[in-house]
């Protein structure tokens, strides 16, 4: 068939078009023969190669894409003219560090089979680039987003265990009893952690133990040691919280409680001043594990119940200086009040009636005897005091109450517990009246023995060191108002002797007035008698 010069005009013109369309295209597109030759080239692989297309012509794709003298092993067009399909591969050249993607479409011929390939080389380098910064980028957003997942379970998990330890510290921060804030506490860990036995103990300095408050599960442990418990010694080495985990653990199975078939054990140190004064121990017959949870409530709750047992002892330790401050003021007030009845009083049994009944406001006792030496009737008269049945004036004989015992010689005798039996009979009256401790502290006038003072308790021990001082203090009062009472009456007689004997010797000149002052004396007398005049205005009306 002859073609016209239109139709010729018309295959050269699309044919400039297929070329100007195959030149424009970015990618590097060539087509090979069936032995991997070039036959044909756009310029954008010609300017890859830095050479013109028509150099590239008959040239090894290989030799130019590889620079290898044969296909490489993952040869994609190799695949396609024996598979007859379509290859592709991304491939990365280590000469350079480029990646590229390469496919490559088989050509047929009229028999079906493959006679060229067209092989097209996309530079993806940047696009590999930015999916492995896209790929780091979405790693680490996961990762953030996996971080926050664990900060925002952390943070709700540290919201419920600081709402635990803010529920505990409402419960116990107002308690001022520590025995009873740990009976508290025990409950609240027991709702916690659920343990099968709690124990609570506080610090005796007495008896220098730790002493059961409160105990579910292991009653017969009364008190600990790190003798008798040494998981204790471990916690007051380390003043820390302590967690046995492990069944095999011979921390459990020793001292008190090696009897009890344990598994798990915690132990919460409650310190006050760095000093461990307390401690709760929750155990578990199963096996156990803490959980960071359970850790952190625990450890919330040794310090919720640190500061709340050093703000009740601050608060017993300001009681006990309130109250033995007021006590000190109340003495130096009894002890005023003494000094103006002494001052104010003459009689001797008034003013030791007034400091008994003062004394016992001032100490708590349970009876005052004041008794007053009467070397002629060889024994003591009581005097003064409150709580006994004794009538005042009865004598006691120096035998029945065993006198040399305190004041031969005179000295301070403190009896913690009276017994019924080995006792004098002045003893065995106050022990039936129920009396089991005393005081008996010697009265003086000048430098000799002139009484004692005897202070009453029903209970055993019943006196302080602080009230000891005291009654001391009050005896050496009393001591100068028998003094002072001593010296009056010794001027009293000295004015009455001098009186009298001015009297008789003014009625001895007249044999008409010897005896007149005795007799108006003694008609006086008789009429304040029948009057029910008291002896001390008797006494009066003698002086005048």
């Amino acid at each position: 068939m002859k073609m016209t010069k239109g139709t010729i005009a018309n295959i050269e013109r699309a044919k400039k078009e297929w070329e100007s369309t195959f030149d424009a295209v970015s990618d590097l597109i060539s087509i090979h023969d069936n032995k991997f030759r070039i036959i044909r080239a756009n310029k954008a692989c010609a300017r890859k190669f830095n050479i013109s297309p028509k150099e590239l012509i008959g040239r090894h794709c290989y030799e130019l894409f590889h620079g290898t003298v044969g296909p490489i092993d993952e040869c994609p067009q190799a695949k396609s003219f024996q598979t007859g399909e379509n290859t592709h591969l991304e491939w990365a050249d280590p000469r350079t560090g480029t990646t590229y993607d390469i496919s490559v479409y088989p050509l047929f011929d009229d028999d079906n089979k493959v006679r060229n390939i067209i092989h097209v080389v996309k530079d993806i380098t940047m696009l590999k680039r930015v999916e492995k910064e896209l790929r780091t980028l979405n790693e680490k957003m996961l990762q953030r987003n996996r971080d926050l997942h664990v900060a925002i379970e952390k943070a709700r998990e540290e919201a419920e265990i600081s709402k635990d330890i803010l529920a505990i510290s409402r419960e116990v921060m107002d308690v001022m009893d520590p025995a009873f804030l740990l009976k508290n506490v025990a409950v609240i860990s027991s709702k916690m952690f659920n343990p099968d036995i709690i124990m609570t103990f506080l610090w005796n300095k007495d008896r220098e133990i730790y002493v059961q408050v409160s105990a579910t599960g292991a009653e017969h442990v009364l008190s600990m040691n790190p003798d008798n418990f040494p998981p204790l010694g471990e916690v007051l080495r380390t003043k820390s919280l302590i967690f046995i985990e492990n069944g095999d653990d011979p921390l459990l199975h020793q001292g008190v409680i090696s009897s009890l078939p344990l598994n798990a054990m915690s132990i919460i140190p409650f310190l006050v001043r760095n000093k461990v004064v307390g401690f709760i121990i929750n155990c578990y017959y199963s096996p156990r594990s803490f959980t960071f949870k359970d850790r952190h409530i625990m450890e919330g709750m040794g310090y919720q119940i640190s500061l709340a047992l050093n703000n009740a002892y601050l608060y017993r330790d300001s009681m006990e200086k309130t109250m033995e401050l007021s006590y000190k003021v109340e003495t130096i007030e009894v002890m005023h009040e003494i000094d103006r009845g002494i001052l104010a009083l003459i009689n001797r049994n008034e003013i030791l009636e007034k400091v008994s009944y003062m004394l016992g406001n001032l100490i708590p006792c349970n009876g005052i005897i004041i008794l007053l030496m009467d070397n002629e009737a060889n024994g003591f008269r009581y005097a003064a005091g409150w709580g006994i049945e004794l009538p005042k004036g009865e004598i006691t004989s120096f035998d029945d109450i065993n006198y040399s015992e305190f004041l031969k010689p005179p000295r301070i005798v403190v009896r913690t517990e009276l017994k019924a039996e080995d006792i004098v009979p002045f003893d065995s009256k106050l022990y039936k009246m129920g009396v089991r401790s005393d005081i008996r502290i010697p009265l003086f006038s000048g430098n000799e023995v002139a009484g004692v003072l005897n202070i009453l308790s029903h209970r055993i021990a019943g006196f302080t060191t602080s009230q000891l001082n005291t009654i001391e203090m009050i005896a050496s009062q009393i001591s100068v108002a028998l003094d002072n009472a001593r010296l009056v009456e010794d001027l009293q007689e000295l004015l009455i002797g001098t009186t009298i004997s001015l009297a008789g010797a003014i009625e001895a000149k007249s044999p008409w007035t010897k005896g007149h002052s005795e007799r108006v004396t003694e008609y006086a007398m008789t009429i304040g008698r029948q009057m029910g005049l008291t002896e001390k205005e008797l006494e009066n009306v003698t002086l005048q």
